[in-house]
């Protein structure tokens, strides 16, 4: 029996982002899945035993939103799990917005696809 060890609810995403062990991340990905608490990012690059990684995710119109925290865990050429840490209340905010963006539906109940 699995347990699931997430505080927070997730949604997946297809987010460019730049990470690194420096503010200036070199490093480039895709985030696939995001939550208050953290991000999946995928990417072949190896990133264990990293105690600060910095993450800037793509956010199109309003530019890069720039976040830090700690690799949980690494998937040889898949990518890695990353806690966010030391989130301004503006952080969270923006990321908040993200998870309800991607989680509200593509259409209203009122279009004739939801029928389907």
């Amino acid at each position: 029996m699995s347990t699931n060890l997430r505080n927070n609810s997730r949604v997946k995403t297809n987010i460019d982002c730049i990470f690194g062990v420096t503010p200036e991340a070199t490093r480039s990905g895709k985030v696939t899945s995001l939550s208050v608490g953290g991000c999946f990012v995928k990417t072949t690059i190896w990133a264990t035993d990293i105690p600060k990684m910095y993450i800037r995710l793509w956010l199109n119109s309003q530019g890069w939103l720039r976040l830090q925290g700690s690799v949980l865990y690494h998937l040889e050429k898949i990518g890695f799990g990353l806690r966010f840490a030391d989130l301004t209340p503006e952080d969270e905010s923006a990321i908040k917005e993200l998870i309800e963006q991607r989680a509200a539906p593509a259409f209203s109940s009122d279009d004739e696809d939801s029928r389907l």
